[in-house]
């Protein structure tokens, strides 16, 4: 009921008001197909298959030291095949600006607001917002650390439940060599869901941490 295919088109145009910055418009169309499908209690075969439409237009730019970035604003529409799932439309966003307050230091921030699929009967599908902000530090040329904050609340079309997730992480990179490196990362995650008990979500926390070997070139 997971599985599925996904064909996706997208068009995009910009017009550029300077070297530095211009404005775009961009279209996408996708196509979803699921394996199988779930029991939802109008028929034993309920698939999620759906159309979707996304249009964004704003703003790209790049200030050279300062910063750089991208901002989209739209709207978005995915429709169900069939009638057991809650067609799901409204405000679409997509943006990441990073900003550089000295040459070793970036702070970058990431929002976004799209349509997902749920994983269970009783919805189609859900709004999620999602905002980050994060920076990395070059402590030296071959050191890089950083940090990061994020929340996401995903709301449920269809039935009155709400998840919330609260994140925070930090990670290491040492250059051994100009193409090898090694890092570290730890993590934590908070997940709590709101709305009315048949329909809430699992509510727990997660410590991830990680040891990763890098090559680069």
């Amino acid at each position: 009921t997971r599985d599925f295919d996904q064909v996706r088109v997208a068009l995009r145009g910009d017009f550029a008001l300077s070297p530095d910055t211009a404005l775009f418009g961009k279209v996408m169309q996708s196509d979803s197909s699921y394996k199988e499908g779930t029991n939802t209690g109008f028929a034993l075969t309920d698939k999620r298959d759906s159309k979707e439409t996304r249009a964004l237009a704003g703003a790209n730019f790049d200030l050279s030291d300062v910063a750089r970035g991208e901002v989209g604003l739209g709207y978005v529409s995915r429709n169900y095949d069939s009638k057991a799932f809650k067609d799901v439309s409204g405000f679409a966003a997509s943006a990441k600006v990073e900003y550089f307050p000295t040459q070793l230091m970036t702070v970058t921030f990431v929002g976004q607001r799209s349509v997902q699929d749920a994983a269970f009967s009783s919805s189609g599908g859900y709004f999620a917002n999602t905002l980050q902000l994060g920076a990395d530090y070059e402590v030296r040329r071959n050191l890089i650390v950083g940090a990061a904050a994020g929340f996401e609340q995903d709301d449920f079309q269809g039935i009155n439940r709400k998840d919330k997730v609260t994140n925070i992480s930090a990670v290491a990179r040492y250059l051994l060599s100009r193409n090898l490196g090694i890092g570290a990362s730890v993590s934590y995650a908070d997940r709590s869901s709101e709305g009315t008990p048949a329909t809430l979500g699992p509510e727990f926390n997660v410590m991830r941490f990680g040891l990763s070997l890098v090559f680069q070139r």
